[in-house]
């Protein structure tokens, strides 16, 4: 992912934290980095128990920082599936509709335990009946099944287990416990108080020992009373999700396809990457950009609590989350190319790296936030996720979906965002000068066509440094410089006035001694002060036979006996240097004791 950040953000200085040892550790190392400094966070990174319907640990970290200033983008995930035309990762019913019963065979080897089972037929109607749902799973696969429900974490009342059976309607048997058999799929008790979590999580292998794909049977139990869970509430009957979180491939076909009634089947996107404050990125492969990657995963989430409450130190609060009314949540918000080149990492394709999946593509889109940054650097975080879904590329309306606005535009988003060049003149360097031909410089932040105006002429082409094409007259003249930038944003200099003076100053010896001093001692102190008629002037002094040296405009000097001169000449601010010096001589003369 760094890497593909270097190729489009070269300039980027890159940060990095583990995503890989908790939830927790997670969220502590986004805010880290934030507080570091980061501009762009992006990650590429999902823990399967990142609650379906409200804003985990992970996703208020999130927020906390885009709340800071710091722009979040995460990969999409890869958990979309197909059979046929039929996007088929996900199955989500609104309410838990009981079956009546459980499977035969489960309640006898359960002895009773799983006996309120979900019925997965959208109809209605009476007969209509069906505690299964059939999963084909492809040879040496695993399948993952992520099941949750719409309760708060540190708010379950319904305990929900998870069973899987063979195709002959048996609980597959993993293994065997103090001699008890221990069924495939996930059971635990959802209202303990170290779990609090609305969540069953399970996998299995279809091992290399099959010839070929096997059906399985998914079955859900809603377990409460004294035969399995006498706290759970016996009246909840919550909305419920499952997603086949199989990074693109292992489950061929389910046996509900298609969204039925009240049912949904199909969106994948979950916990963080789900999260409003982040900037969710789906997988367009870069030979095809006109349709999304078949794992890409598909929107939309839904939310029906308030954040997962933390403590002033983000440990869990005890105290469950607010209900809230639904709130569907658009993802993913854009996309981005993926398997492009890279050195590692990677599937080779003939003789090339390439990296793929959405993790590929979050980076890309990563990168291209920090281009519109570096032009524009009082983006916020709102004005960059609305930016990269306004001048993305929409594709055919069918994938909005999975490409949520469509496939970012790098040029497009900079030219876009980005402020109008800077445009500086760094020269002269003299705001005074006596240079009637002045060549003045002046730069730009990015590349432009530049156009020059003087003295309130009209604009005209120009390149720096700029030499005006005739001498100009003394007095007070002004510069401005614009750019246009290949986007068509004008940038303007402020007005740079300098001042040409080309007469020099006229000096004048104010105070000076008598021109003929009698002493009797060695020498005689003489005192001078000069004037000019250019306030601003300093003087240059010359004494006797010496060089003309800078002095100041009184001067005392000691004389001994002898004729002497004074010449001085007036130096102006620009330069201009009186070119008759004003010169008073005198005599010394040392007479008797």
């Amino acid at each position: 992912m760094a890497q593909i950040v270097h190729d489009l953000a070269p300039g980027a200085a890159l940060s990095f934290a583990t995503a890989f040892e908790s939830e927790a550790s997670f969220a502590g190392n986004i805010r880290g980095l934030a507080a570091a400094g980061a501009d762009v966070i992006v990650d590429d990174v999902a823990w399967f128990e990142e609650p379906f319907f409200q804003d985990g640990p992970v996703a208020n970290a999130i927020s906390d920082v885009v709340g800071s200033g710091t722009t979040y983008l995460t990969a999409a995930g890869n958990d979309n599936l197909f059979e046929a035309v039929n996007e088929i990762a996900s199955w989500e019913t609104p309410v838990f509709r009981d079956s009546g019963g459980c499977p035969a065979e489960l309640e006898a080897a359960t002895e009773g335990v799983a006996s309120q089972c979900l019925d997965f037929d959208p109809d209605p109607g009476p007969g209509n009946v069906d505690d299964t749902f059939g999963i084909t799973v492809e040879k040496g696969e695993e399948l993952t099944v992520d099941l949750q429900w719409a309760e708060p974490w540190k708010g379950v009342e319904a305990d929900i287990d998870a069973y899987l059976l063979d195709e002959s309607g048996k609980p597959i048997e993993e293994e065997e416990e103090e001699g008890d058999p221990v069924f495939a799929g996930s059971h635990r008790n959802n209202l303990a108080a170290g779990l609090q979590r609305p969540t069953e999580l399970f996998g299995w292998t279809n091992d290399q020992k099959n010839n070929g794909p096997k059906e399985v049977q998914l079955v859900i139990d809603r377990c409460f009373g004294v035969d399995c869970n006498e706290d759970a509430s016996v009246a909840a009957t919550p909305r419920l999700k499952f997603i086949l979180l199989q990074n693109g491939s292992g489950v061929s076909s389910t046996e509900y396809p298609q969204s039925a009634g009240a049912d949904i089947v199909g969106p994948s996107v979950f916990g963080h990457a789900a999260a409003p404050a982040a900037i969710s990125v789906a997988a367009v492969n870069q030979a095809n950009s006109a349709v999304p990657e078949d794992y890409s995963a598909r929107g939309p989430a839904k939310h029906f609590f308030k954040p997962v409450g933390e403590t002033e130190s983000h440990g869990l609060s005890a105290v469950p989350a607010e209900a809230i009314a639904e709130e569907i949540i658009e993802k993913p918000d854009v996309a981005a190319t993926d398997c492009n080149r890279t050195t590692f990492f990677a599937t080779k394709v003939g003789s090339v790296y390439r990296f793929c999946g959405t993790s590929a593509a979050a980076p890309h889109a990563a990168a291209v936030a920090a281009l519109a940054l570096q032009a524009n650097p009082s983006l916020t975080p709102a004005e960059i996720a609305q930016g990269l879904r306004d001048t993305a590329r929409p594709l055919a309306p069918v994938y909005q979906r999975a490409v949520g606005a469509g496939l970012v535009d790098a040029h497009e988003m900079v030219e876009e965002t980005a402020l109008p060049p800077r445009i500086t003149i760094t020269g002269p360097a003299a705001a005074l000068s006596r240079e009637r031909l002045p060549k003045i410089a002046f730069e730009a932040n990015r590349p432009v066509t530049f156009r020059c105006e003087i003295d309130g002429s009209a604009p005209f082409p120009c390149a720096s440094p700029f030499e005006p094409e005739e001498p100009l007259a003394d007095g007070i003249h002004g510069f401005v410089v614009s750019g246009v930038d290949l986007a068509g944003r004008r940038g303007t200099s402020e007005v740079s006035l300098f001042t040409v003076d080309t007469k020099p100053p006229r000096t004048k010896i104010r105070r000076h001694p008598r021109r003929n001093i009698r002493i009797r001692s060695p020498k005689v102190k003489a005192a001078f002060r000069f004037t000019s008629d250019d306030d601003g002037a300093s003087f240059i002094c010359r004494i006797d036979g010496g060089l003309f040296r800078f002095c100041a405009p009184r001067i005392v000097r000691k004389f001994g006996p002898g004729p002497h001169a004074v010449r001085v000449k007036a130096v102006d601010g620009a330069g201009n240097v009186d070119a008759t010096p004003a010169v008073f001589r005198f005599k010394v003369k040392r007479v008797g004791r």
